[in-house]
């Protein structure tokens, strides 16, 4: 009977630390925005995420806001819009850091046809 007690006590403890942990999840805001949402211009980031946002995890260590990036392309093509259209494509899925795994990006599943 105690086992009993103690397994359904376990069980809800872990439930419960389950919802609190999802519901205290926090997005990281970029400084520049939190003004705007401070003065109403912005709605606060939660808000402008999707139902299900893609979080990338860590592989070395968080970047910093701001910044200059430096773009270097010596394809003629790229000249006139110094080679952003190469950083700025979002494609359909990714690879992962290993190089060989393929992941989902804009689109969530896919399947491949015979055809």
């Amino acid at each position: 009977m105690i086992r009993k007690l103690m397994v359904v006590l376990v069980s809800g403890v872990i439930c419960l630390l389950g919802v609190t942990s999802a519901v205290a999840a926090k997005y990281n805001e970029a400084p520049m925005l939190r003004a705007k949402v401070a003065a109403g211009e912005l709605p606060p980031v939660e808000e402008r995420l999707p139902e299900e946002p893609l979080v990338i995890p860590v592989v070395e260590e968080i970047g910093e806001y701001g910044g200059t990036i430096h773009v270097q392309s010596l394809s003629p093509g790229n000249w006139e819009t110094g080679g952003w259209q190469i950083i700025n494509f979002e494609g359909m899925l990714r690879v992962a850091a290993d190089g060989k795994t393929i992941l989902p990006n804009l689109a969530e599943d896919w399947k491949l046809s015979e055809d």
